[in-house]
């Protein structure tokens, strides 16, 4: 994925005039940044741009838009400019890609949170795949006050704030917007049915009610 990742990059690059010096620590940084170790001489790897994109599968595109946003390239102009191409192409095959960008920055942790054994990786791969392709969920669910209910909603994304792992979702008792912490939940189902021409605008209002959070702080 990282070769792919640098590949991208330098292929983005391969007519531009970077900085003197800059370019191998540019592709350092970026892997770094994405949690991976820079290989040497990634740039004379074959190049790869949006048919390489539309080749992969959509969680390895959901894994490049979440580890481009916990990327802190504002204070490299060049490299900022690279993440911003790779998601106008990833938008291309996913077009909500933009928006779960956005989203991912807004619930970037401050720390490193670390995944309970109540919060178990068939759980939350049944989850991501709910969310990537759409698909309605209904579970049982214990709130913080320790009451129990039973919720069908359309999973939207999976988040990772400090406070823990959490689902954030539509809702359909409530009719709104809501988290869900991935360890409370319980019985999950999957059903049939596809919101995908609903996702991006559920995204969005995500968003903004994590801004409206965020603004009354």
């Amino acid at each position: 994925m990282l070769r792919f990742i640098q590949d991208f990059f330098a292929n983005r690059r391969k007519n531009a005039d970077p900085p003197a010096g800059s370019g191998l620590s540019r592709r350092q940084f970026a892997g770094a940044a994405l949690g991976m170790a820079a290989l040497p001489g990634a740039a004379s790897g074959a190049a790869l741009d949006l048919p390489a994109l539309a080749a992969l599968p959509r969680g390895q595109l959901a894994l490049i838009i979440r580890n481009l946003a916990g990327l802190n390239a504002g204070t490299d102009p060049v490299l900022k400019q690279d993440c911003q191409r790779m998601i106008a192409d990833i938008g291309q095959i996913l077009p909500e890609a933009e928006k779960l960008l956005e989203l991912h920055q807004l619930y970037r942790p401050m720390r490193q949170y670390h995944t309970s054994e109540a919060e178990d990786a068939r759980g939350l791969s049944v989850l991501h795949d709910a969310c990537l392709f759409s698909r309605p969920v209904s579970f049982d669910y214990t709130d913080l006050k320790g009451q129990k209910t039973s919720r069908r909603v359309l999973p939207i994304e999976i988040v990772h704030p400090a406070t823990g792992i959490q689902l954030l979702a539509w809702c359909e008792k409530r009719q709104a917007h809501r988290k869900f912490f991935v360890k409370e939940i319980h019985g999950l189902r999957v059903h049939a049915g596809d919101f995908s021409a609903r996702r991006a605008d559920l995204i969005q209002g995500a968003i903004e009610e994590r801004q409206d959070w965020e603004d009354s702080y």
